[in-house]
């Protein structure tokens, strides 16, 4: 239940707060074209960044993550969990107005 309610108070606050302009305050969300572009730009920096303040021994443990990581998104992508496909409109009554 907390996961479902989790889940539905994260996407009304979405929809409270979603932008469809970066320029404006609130919460812009990157089509699949700019999410690419991003982690293009990104590259390893995350795990460069990590690996820059952790002891060398974890270091092996930064690269499993990033290749399950990697793994786990190529194998569920955005839409295929059972937590999107919970109905917030039977929960709307846990949130208020």
């Amino acid at each position: 239940m907390q996961k479902k309610l989790n889940w539905c108070n994260d996407q009304r606050l979405l929809k409270r707060f979603e932008v469809k302009d970066p320029s404006q305050p609130g919460i812009y969300i990157l089509d699949a074209a700019q999410q690419k572009k991003l982690a293009d730009k990104l590259g390893n920096a995350t795990d460069k960044w990590v690996k820059a303040n952790t002891p060398a021994e974890a270091h092996k443990w930064v690269d499993k993550f990033a290749e399950e990581a990697r793994a786990a998104s190529a194998a569920h992508p955005i839409g295929t969990s059972w937590i999107e496909k919970v109905d917030c409109a039977e929960l709307a009554s846990w949130f208020p107005s």
